[in-house]
């Protein structure tokens, strides 16, 4: 279909020919192209008036005329218009012919014929050709991204998709919907309501420079546009994204990935455009549903992060099902080493576990096992307790942290490195897998829960050590597809 860049084209190809000459007579070989009004009232209202100055508005060509009324044409897919001498033989699906002035003819051809005429007289309201209800235009100077976030920061639609509604952003289509978020490295199938203010501001700065860029490389003499049989267009091999499945990326040489985003094809650089922990985020949230939380209870949170250690979930499950509900920081404190050690033997490391759940009580007996009085420690010195407790590491601090004590630290395990590196991030220690989480989530220990336990089931369910990339929910944003 053509868009804003290609149909600029025509009118400043088509529109400067125009100019200045009268319609004598109009054929009108298929009545149903003139969608307003009948095509009898349109022939008879034109013949005799002279085009003016052609316009656009977004996909829209508009024909002021000198008596006042308009036409408004829309190409739709396959619409043509072409300017040629009375004894050109007609192209093949040729619907309507201007007969000019000069001897000349307009020509609208239409293989698929969606392409639709309007015509309103002087002063008359345009109520049904849709220019009423399109966006701001990409030129416009009010155009930023402060307008952008305005009218699509709260959608969950895909960014791809926002970009081709018309009614905010008049004339994008898919075709340069692509070549704007390659420009802009934004990631085509992100909720539009997860982008920041930067982001938006770039996308602002993108999208007119892109469409101004492919209108000058559309530019073309009226002869060229002629022999072309005006469907020509000369953007093709400027194309950075768009139809290039495969070829490498312009800038990293990355192989450029294709993906299908409401139906309608989107092609894009997996590394220069790639996925931030948030797009990811809700992507898992789309595909498993809201996640569980691991305990209400911050003493069995304790407990179970020491006994998870090097084993599985499901053993730790049947360790804690044995105690019958009884576990609690007071029984644990009063029972004998050797009797826990008994307790938690199916979850190897016995000994060591058992002293560390030892030591990790006292510890909350310092507080009367009071988890209220914990929960006013700030966050890093929580941390710096925790880690000074023999047996507690990282990954357990950060889940004591959050599940227990909902302090936002966002948890690295063996399960999160696994998840980044199979999607291709090449992220070089745990600082800076950190800052990959936390520098593009609000700092909330419930959303990094929610996380943690959502990569926990990808990688149990999906992304296992044998990964099920054709059930991968994630397949358009790995760069590795094992």
């Amino acid at each position: 279909m053509p868009e804003l860049p290609e149909v600029e084209a025509v009118k400043r190809i088509i529109g400067s020919q125009i100019q200045g000459h009268t319609i004598e007579k109009i054929t009108v070989n298929r009545p149903e192209i003139i969608a307003c009004p009948s095509a009898d009232t349109f022939c008879r209202r034109l013949t005799g008036q002279t085009f003016g100055s052609m316009e656009r508005r977004g996909k829209f060509l508009i024909f002021p005329l000198d008596g006042g009324d308009r036409i408004v044409l829309h190409l739709r897919m396959t619409g043509c218009l072409l300017l040629t001498a009375a004894d050109t033989p007609l192209e093949a699906h040729t619907h309507l012919i201007f007969h000019l002035s000069d001897g000349k003819e307009l020509r609208f051809s239409d293989t698929r014929r969606f392409g639709r005429f309007w015509l309103f007289e002087h002063g008359e309201a345009d109520t049904c050709s849709g220019i009423a209800a399109l966006g701001m235009e990409p030129f416009d100077p009010a155009f930023c991204g402060q307008y952008l976030s305005q009218n699509l920061g709260k959608r969950k639609k895909s960014i791809k998709e926002c970009l081709m509604d018309q009614h905010v952003i008049a004339g994008i289509g898919n075709i340069y919907s692509d070549e704007i978020l390659f420009a802009a490295r934004i990631f085509p199938a992100r909720p539009a309501c997860g982008l920041t203010g930067e982001e938006w501001e770039r996308l602002s700065a993108a999208i007119p420079e892109r469409l101004s860029y492919f209108i000058e490389k559309n530019e073309m003499t009226p002869e060229e546009y002629l022999q072309g049989k005006g469907q020509d267009y000369r953007n093709t091999p400027f194309l950075q994204a768009y139809g290039r499945e495969g070829a490498p990326c312009p800038v990293c040489k990355e192989p450029l990935r294709r993906m299908v985003i409401g139906g309608r094809s989107s092609t894009y650089c997996p590394v220069c455009q790639a996925a931030n922990a948030d797009d990811l985020y809700r992507l898992l949230l789309a595909s498993y549903g809201k996640p569980r939380w691991w305990s209400d209870d911050p003493y069995t949170v304790m407990f179970q992060a020491v006994l998870v250690q090097n084993t599985t979930w499901s053993t730790v499950e049947k360790a804690c099902a044995a105690l019958d509900g009884r576990l609690s920081p007071a029984l644990i404190q009063a029972l004998p080493p050797e009797e826990l050690e008994e307790w938690i033997r199916p979850c190897g490391f016995c000994k060591a576990k058992a002293r560390t759940i030892k030591d990790l009580t006292a510890w909350f007996l310092k507080y009367h096992f009071d988890s209220r009085m914990v929960r006013q420690i700030p966050g890093r010195d929580l941390r710096k307790e925790l880690l000074s407790i023999r047996g507690v590491g990282k990954e357990t601090a950060d889940v004591i942290l959050v599940y227990a004590f909902h302090k936002p630290s966002f948890i690295i395990d063996a399960y999160t490195r696994r998840f980044l590196a199979r999607l291709g991030y090449d992220l070089p220690d745990d600082t800076a897998v950190r800052h990959f989480f936390e520098s593009a989530l609000p700092r909330d220990a419930q959303i990094y829960g929610w996380y943690h336990w959502l990569i926990l089931d990808h990688c149990i369910t999906v992304c296992k050590k044998t990964p099920k990339c054709d059930a991968c929910p994630l397949k358009p944003y790995c760069r590795q597809r094992l």
